[in-house]
């Protein structure tokens, strides 16, 4: 099986346990708290996070930063845009580190 082939495989199988694993949830959810105000409240804040998900990481925040990252490259910035983008994107609070 070829290196794209595991991977997709891999990917899958991550899929299918995923999906299990909500499926257990809801139906021990469904048991233990049943059909109520809680059950409501735990349905809402599951949504939450597929809903930001939604937003940021499918689509908006990509159509709105490739434009932009775009324009920036063919205009030349002053500085050192990758550097900038990958500061960005971590979580590291130093200067200090190449990129």
């Amino acid at each position: 099986m070829s290196t794209a082939g595991r991977g997709a495989t891999l990917v899958g199988i991550g899929i299918f346990l995923s999906r299990s694993a909500g499926l257990v949830r809801e139906m021990v959810a469904g048991r233990v708290i049943g059909i109520n105000g809680a059950a409501d409240a735990l349905a809402a804040a599951m949504r939450i996070p597929n809903l930001l998900q939604n937003l940021l990481g499918e689509g908006v925040l990509a159509a709105s930063f490739v434009p932009v990252y775009s324009d920036l490259l063919d205009a030349e910035v002053d500085g050192d845009l990758n550097h900038d983008v990958a500061k960005a994107s971590s979580d590291q609070d130093s200067d200090d580190e190449d990129y």
